[in-house]
């Protein structure tokens, strides 16, 4: 059987490719796919730790503005934003080192 480099490196082989060997190659590709995304989502506590800089957490209407959004959008959004943090059931912040580290990765 092919690796995975193998075949990115030769598109032409996936006809090749015997029927009973794609799910384990669609299982390396579903690791490698979940493994780019928990690295790219990264949690602003791990940003934190690799920064010398100290994290601000910023209230819904500090960090709107910076995102050109509503306060309002925030608290609806706020579980698909990597750098919410729930402190209580009516309180969240937004690390201000996770927001501009994600800022970053959206203009590229």
């Amino acid at each position: 059987m092919n690796t995975l480099a193998e075949i990115i490196n030769n598109p032409e082989w996936l006809e090749q490719i015997p029927r009973e060997s794609i799910p384990s190659l669609m299982l390396q590709v579903a690791t490698l796919q979940n493994a780019l995304a928990a690295r790219l989502l990264e949690s602003p506590e791990k940003a934190e730790m690799d920064s010398p800089e100290p994290d601000t957490l910023l209230t819904a209407e500090q960090a709107a503005p910076r995102l050109n959004v509503t306060p309002h959008w925030l608290y609806r959004h706020w579980k698909q934003l990597p750098f919410a943090r729930r402190l209580s059931r009516k309180t969240l912040r937004f690390s201000e080192i996770g927001l501009r580290k994600w800022q970053k990765l959206k203009k590229t």
